[in-house]
Order: structure tokens, then sequence, then C-alpha cells
């Protein structure tokens, strides 16, 4: 596809140049059937020279801009959130949160209403200051990265071969922090009066990366989880048709 693209360009810039030989020489007020090879060879060889010149240009252009995404994948690789001792203290940090959250016994009842969540948060960040900060620092910045992942800043294919388990796994291990934050967000642009401004939907492009991976890969288990913001949890009626569903 991209070759054939390139190759469109190419004739369309040829094409353009004779389009521009031919209305010259009709301004000009020449016979184009009296005119000989000769006269065909200059603006022959200055339209190739244009015509190569521009494909030289959109080449280096490219690799510059390669060179820039690989640039900033190396970088982000190689966070220090994902490496040494900060990796295994997330990881502790993502199995304390888990097993707390299995001692409740039903995540799924844990997220239905915000006062039930928001203790629980509460609570774990009270508790495990250290570790709560982690995470949230940790999906921040994986947030970011998938934004950088759908908008060409970086690479996917690589930030998918090195990091994808580890987004996966701090995203699934994190969602009822994500679910807390996401009831607040509804909280804050459906309260009257309205005093907090509506900046967008928390890690939305984390969700999106989870949303895309899922489809892409054919995951099961992880439908509950994306329903998210799709009906706001105020929606009590449309939220438990959906836990049907999925249940």
């Amino acid at each position: 596809m991209i070759k054939e693209t390139r190759l469109i360009n190419v004739l369309f810039l040829l094409m353009l140049c004779l389009c521009m030989f031919f209305a010259g020489l009709h301004i000009g007020g020449l016979d184009i059937l009296n005119l000989s090879v000769k006269d065909f060879l200059t603006p022959a060889v200055a339209s190739s020279a244009a015509i190569l010149a521009a494909i030289m240009a959109n080449r280096t252009i490219k690799n510059n801009r390669r060179s820039e995404v690989l640039k900033n994948t190396l970088d982000a690789l190689n966070s220090d959130l994902f490496k040494g001792k900060k990796r295994t203290d997330l990881e502790r940090a993502c199995s304390i949160l888990n097993k707390q959250i299995e001692a409740q016994g039903s995540f799924k009842a844990l997220v239905r209403l915000r006062p039930t969540t928001s203790k629980f948060v509460e609570e774990f960040r009270k508790s495990n200051e250290a570790e709560y900060e982690l995470i949230i620092d940790c999906l921040n910045y994986i947030d970011r990265l998938c934004l950088g992942m759908g908008t060409g800043i970086y690479d996917k294919k690589l930030i998918n071969q090195f990091l994808g388990e580890s987004v996966f796994n701090t995203w699934w291990a994190s969602m009822i922090l994500i679910r807390e934050r996401e009831m607040r967000y509804l909280d804050d642009i459906t309260s009257e009066p309205k005093i907090n401004p509506d900046f967008g939907s928390p890690y939305k492009y984390l969700h999106a990366w989870v949303d895309q991976v899922t489809q892409e890969q054919k995951l099961k288990g992880v439908d509950y989880a994306l329903v998210r913001l799709k009906t706001g949890y105020k929606r009590r009626s449309e939220l438990r048709e959906l836990e049907k569903c999925l249940s």
C-alpha cells in the first residue's frame, strides 16, 4: 500500500511537470507539433531533476522522522518505573492491592457505587501510601505512553513488545483505582451547579489501548472493566443489563 502510494505521487509529479511544460509552450505561442526532440530534452532533464529532488527530500524527512520516533521510543523504554527496584516495588504494590480486593469478595460489588469504592481506595491509600503513590505515578505514565503510541510519537510495535505486558498487568491490577477516579469524574461533570471544568475522562488513552489489544487478541474476561464511561454508573438500569450480559 505504501509503495503504491509513493508510485502514485511520483506519477502525479511527472504529470504536473508535463502539464506545466505544455502550458508554457501554449502561453509562449509555440507550436508543439513543430518542436524537435532536442526541444524536449532540457525540460525533461529539469523535470526529472525536480522529481528526484522531491523524492530525496521526502525520503530525508521520513528518515529523520523515523529516527526521532526511535529516540522517543528508546527513552520511553528506559523509564525507571519498569526497571530494577522500581519495577519490583510496583509489582509488590499491585500484589498488595489485589490481595485487599480479593479480601472484599467481589470486585463488581466493590465498584458499583462510589461510596464503597472511595472508602476502599482511601483505606488502601492510608495503609499503603508509598504503594498507592507508585501505582498512580505508573498509571499516569502509561496513559501518556498510550497517547504517544496512538499519535505516532512512539513506535507502537516496540512499546508493545517490550512494555506491553507491564502496561496491561498494571492496568489490570489497578482497575479499582481507575474506577474510583472515573466515578469522581462523573460526579464532577454532572454536579449542579457545575463548579469543575471538564478536561476529558481519566485514563482514556490507556483504556483505548487496552480495548484495541483486547479486540486484536480476542481476550476474554476484560469486558466488564471496559464498560467504564460508556454508560456511567448513575444509569443503573443500563449498567445492570450490561452486567447480566458480561457476568
